[in-house]
């Protein structure tokens, strides 16, 4: 289980870095704007909206091997090329990336709270799921962990977790930097992810053709 919530807050830290989603946009916005009490309650309903998606798909995916084992074989693969074509749109779209506003106008959140906002968000987000369970697609093609209930409850946990510390760390820079944040920042971290997501799935892709089940060997 340790292992299992360790990847989910690998996985749920280094999949929120990407800045063009709602979620993140007003985060950013706060940020800037030094609410960062008010970015955490958004950030922390989101995370667990998200943490719901990502159960639902340990859940789903476990079922699904059980049935159908040549599954694993496929939805590895695929997982690789996705995880490569995510990489390569990072890295072209990265240039498009638009700093936030200055701030001047305090962002609105709405009668909700940040907390519910956030939540409401990304629960009204299904392809988090697509997302999440082609992660887990390739997860389990490194034999490291079951997706067992227990399991499958601290992998979500921990991409909770994730989510929460990459928001909290950037909502502190951002605070603290405010508007003097370069664009250029930004586009080289969202670039490096893209780069990073490129190696994974080619390394991923080329285990798969060689017939190699432990992608990391």
């Amino acid at each position: 289980m340790g292992l299992a919530l360790l990847l989910g807050a690998l996985f749920g830290f280094f999949g929120a870095i990407p800045v063009a989603g709602p979620v993140s946009a007003m985060i950013v916005k706060l940020g800037l704007q030094q609410r960062e009490a008010e970015g955490r309650l958004l950030a922390s309903g989101a995370a667990l909206a998200e943490s719901v998606y990502v159960l639902l798909a340990c859940l789903g995916y476990a079922t699904l091997l059980q049935s159908f084992p040549v599954v694993d074989t496929l939805a590895r693969s695929l997982a690789s090329l996705i995880l490569t074509g995510l990489g390569v749109y990072f890295v072209l779209k990265a240039g498009s990336i638009k700093n936030a506003p200055d701030g001047s106008q305090p962002t609105k959140v709405g009668k909700r709270g940040p907390f519910g906002i956030g939540f409401l968000v990304s629960i009204l987000n299904p392809t988090l799921m697509v997302t999440w369970t082609t992660v887990l697609a390739w997860i389990h093609g490194w034999r490291m962990i079951e997706l067992a209930a227990p399991e499958s409850v601290a992998f979500a946990t921990g991409a909770g977790i994730g989510i929460v510390l990459w928001f909290t760390g950037m909502l502190r820079w951002l605070s603290r930097s405010g508007n003097a944040v370069p664009e250029s920042t930004l586009i080289r971290l969202i670039r490096g992810t893209g780069w990073l997501l490129i190696a994974l799935g080619l390394h991923g892709i080329r285990g798969s053709l060689s017939g190699n089940q432990f992608l990391f060997l």
